[in-house]
């Protein structure tokens, strides 16, 4: 129905704008030998403009949303129409003596375009004016004036239930200050966004730039951060799949958006040749690296996943995701301790994976100085138990994680990781590959300090620092998990590679920018409170021990460690910090892990570790 209502109001905007054609060719008053054309042909007219406007189908678009698209389909119509007019109407009428005046239909065709053109777009704005309130609207302020702020812009218009009040833009673009977007003011530059949002009252700001550097969200997060107001952006380029930007798909900006480091790419075909139709095993399966491996492998098609993990409440929560996102996926999960080899071995023989990667690990430095046992036991008599037990039961590949703490460690975390990385170095199995992989922290994993600060912002505050100069290394999970799958393809055997990790960013830096990021401001809002190092901390990290350099391997990011000759552990070795460990005496664990790691320094100390120098990555090349 509403299509012939449509269809009859075209056709009287049709009938008025070709009489109003022959007012002005005749300046207001046909003459008489020219009314009775003017009534002959008027049907004709308008039979043949509602043809071309259905044949565009015209008439089944929803007024309240036209846009220019909808006015160029419209003038194809008016101009298909004004020739078979001419062909139709002027030259036979012509032929015959009756005479037609020819440029009337040049005319007409610019009065139906503007009548139904202009109709349209007054429903537009009247329905934009007079939108239904479907709850308070937030009034926001976008930041970009190119075409995803125009697609945000409409959506927000067409779409009253969004519940969002585009206020004003801001942009640096010169050519751009000073004029306006659908009706919008657009300011500039962003670093005056504080002042602007302040006078336009704004709640929110919209960062429209999926193309933006990580640089650049950092001068835009600035100005946000200023401007103390929550904010929100579209996804990068890279996430938009099809290249459609959405409200709907809006999201907080993140810490990971921040971070001055392009994200590594992964070659997938690689990944998926030594993975596809393999059955592969995880350990720590249910904590964030293990289960975003089991993410990315569940992608390239595997025969099986295994997820192993200690924690019942970790893999179930794991698991629950992962099939919610994966719901025929081959996914197995089993609960189960990499310290008992005999649970491993019975694991390995019955499931049979083809490759393994080893995310297990004790990772919390000052909980691992209280429980010097444990975390001995779980990295290091771990990883020797899924080492041998692989080799035993001909598993093809064996890829373990490390971290930058095992370099130059004075933690009993870092110092157990850097004896995992021996593990894997001298290990001499005939038929299995055993890799290790070296990184930074990882923003947002159960270690990581990103969700500690999440949680103090939420309270109120204060936010914890141990110190101000402290930096860090920091990448994604999704960067970690790829790292690590990457590598397994490259490896050879008894090899060390490390992700060029960028700049360390100061862990102070980071919690600013975090609460900025919560619509707050830092020392304002939420206090931050300095607290002193902890036992086994660093001030900075380093990716490279003394003695080690790196160099390229297949991938740009990706860099293979080159160690001197390193001592190899014996299954007496193992046997003897499982006695120890079984003991409790922490002091004869310590120099027992001391003799292994020369450079481990007691945890208890409150001097900095000498460190290497923090060297550009590659600077220790051959």
């Amino acid at each position: 129905m509403r299509y012939v209502l449509v269809m009859i109001a075209d056709a009287l905007l049709f009938a008025m704008a070709y009489g109003a054609a022959f007012l002005l060719r005749f300046d207001g008053m046909p003459g008489p030998n020219w009314m009775p054309v003017l009534l002959y042909t008027l049907p004709a007219v308008v039979v043949i403009q509602l043809i071309a406007f259905r044949s565009f189908r015209l008439h089944r678009h929803l007024w309240h949303y036209v846009s220019l698209l909808d006015l160029l389909q419209m003038a194809k119509a008016v101009v298909i129409s004004a020739i078979v007019e001419f062909a139709a109407l002027a030259i036979p009428l012509r032929h015959h003596g009756t005479g037609f005046p020819r440029s009337t239909i040049l005319i007409n065709a610019v009065l139906v375009l503007v009548l139904c053109g202009g109709s349209r777009f007054a429903v537009r704005m009247r329905f934009r004016k007079n939108r239904p309130a479907t709850g308070p609207f937030r009034r926001v302020a976008i930041i970009g004036a190119g075409s995803v702020a125009d697609t945000v812009l409409r959506e927000m218009f067409n779409r009253p239930e969004l519940g969002y009040e585009p206020v004003c833009l801001f942009d640096d673009d010169t050519s751009k200050i000073g004029g306006s977007m659908h009706g919008l003011r657009i300011y500039g530059p962003i670093s005056d966004l504080a002042e602007q949002a302040r006078k336009h009252e704004v709640e929110e700001i919209i960062i429209a730039i999926p193309s933006a550097t990580r640089a650049q969200m950092q001068r835009i997060m600035q100005s946000v951060g200023d401007a103390a107001l929550p904010s929100k952006t579209v996804p990068a380029l890279s996430d938009l799949i099809n290249g459609t930007v959405s409200v709907s798909r809006l999201r907080r900006v993140e810490i990971a958006d921040l971070l001055n480091r392009e994200q590594v790419a992964t070659d997938l075909e690689t990944v998926a040749h030594y993975l596809q139709g393999r059955r592969v095993l995880i350990t720590g399966g249910g904590g964030a690296i293990g289960t975003e491996l089991c993410r990315q492998v569940l992608q390239v098609a595997p025969e099986l996943v295994i997820m192993l993990g200690r924690g019942e409440n970790s893999l179930y929560e794991a698991h629950r995701k992962l099939r919610a996102e994966f719901p025929e996926a081959p996914l197995k999960v089993v609960q189960g301790d990499i310290r008992n080899r005999a649970k491993v071995d019975l694991l390995l023989s019955t499931l049979a994976p083809h490759v393994i990667f080893h995310a297990a690990a004790n990772k919390h430095v000052p909980l691992s100085e209280l429980n010097v046992d444990e975390t001995l036991l779980n990295n290091v008599v771990g990883t020797w138990n899924v080492l041998e037990s692989a080799a035993a039961h001909d598993v093809k590949r064996v890829v373990c994680i490390s971290t930058d703490k095992a370099v130059e460690p004075c933690s009993v975390m870092g110092a157990s990781k850097r004896i995992a990385e021996m593990i894997v170095l001298g290990a001499s199995y005939p038929h299995c590959v055993c890799t290790s992989v070296r990184f930074g922290n990882v923003l947002g994993s159960r270690g990581s300090v990103v969700p500690l600060f999440q949680e103090q912002i939420a309270a109120g505050g204060p936010v914890t620092i141990t110190d101000p100069n402290m930096t860090r290394y920091f990448m994604t999970i999704g960067e970690a998990a790829q790292l690590v799958l990457q590598a397994g393809a490259f490896s050879r055997g008894g090899e060390l590679f490390v992700l060029e990790m960028g700049e360390p960013i100061r862990v102070l830096d980071l919690a600013k920018q975090m609460i900025q990021l919560s619509g707050l401001r830092p020392e304002t809002d939420i206090p931050i409170r300095v607290i002193g190092r902890r036992p086994g901390e660093k001030l900075h990290e380093a990716l490279l021990n003394e003695g080690e350099r790196s160099e390229p391997t297949q991938h740009p990011k990706i860099r293979r460690i080159v160690s001197p000759p390193l001592p190899r552990l014996t299954a007496e070795d193992i046997d003897e910090v499982q006695r120890l460990c079984a003991s409790g005496d922490f002091e004869a664990i310590r120099c027992w892990v001391g003799a292994c790691v020369p450079r481990f320094a007691a945890a208890t100390s409150d001097d900095e570790v000498a460190a290497p120098a923090q060297e550009p990555f590659g600077q220790r090349e051959a």
